[in-house]
């Protein structure tokens, strides 16, 4: 199966945010202003990784968030510089000139002990990786046919 996934030709998400030549194993799918690709990267530290973009009404915009976030997520993973970006669009309710804040930026509050991603910020999520955890749970909540489902994400 993972030869299989390893042969994708859909490659405008995970992919496209990783160096040439890194080998990935991933499925994607869309329906109307949603995309999405799930996968396992082999870089020099495997992990798996899944994205969902949903409320874009273009899907180029959505793969381009799914490489944005993949190209992070993998630099973070591997101990490498983020690559250099455009300053980030000032935000509704922000000052003009207001960017994110860098991702080296120390944290201001304590970490919280947890596992559950909506609980944690995005700087305990890159000081846990950081630290070595490689498992959270991230919520998914479907309905299926047998009824409301909830599915824990492992990453180990």
């Amino acid at each position: 199966m993972v030869e299989i996934l390893k042969r994708q030709k859909f490659n405008e998400s995970i992919p496209a945010g990783l160096a040439p030549g890194t080998p990935v194993a991933h499925k994607t799918g869309s329906i109307t202003r949603i995309q999405h690709d799930a996968g396992i990267v082999y870089g020099a530290r495997p992990y798996v990784l899944v994205v969902l973009v949903r409320g874009l009404d273009e899907g180029k915009k959505g793969h381009q968030l799914a490489a944005d976030i993949t190209r992070v997520l993998d630099a973070a993973v591997n101990g490498r510089p983020l690559p250099a970006q455009a300053p980030a669009p000032a935000r509704p309710g922000s000052a003009p000139g207001a960017a994110s804040p860098p991702f080296d930026m120390a944290r201001p509050i304590a970490a919280r002990d947890t596992v559950f991603m909506e609980d944690m910020t995005w700087l305990e999520v890159r000081d846990a990786m950081r630290a070595g955890k490689r498992t959270v749970v991230l919520g998914a909540g479907g309905i299926e046919m047998n009824g409301p489902t909830s599915r824990p994400a492992n990453t180990t």
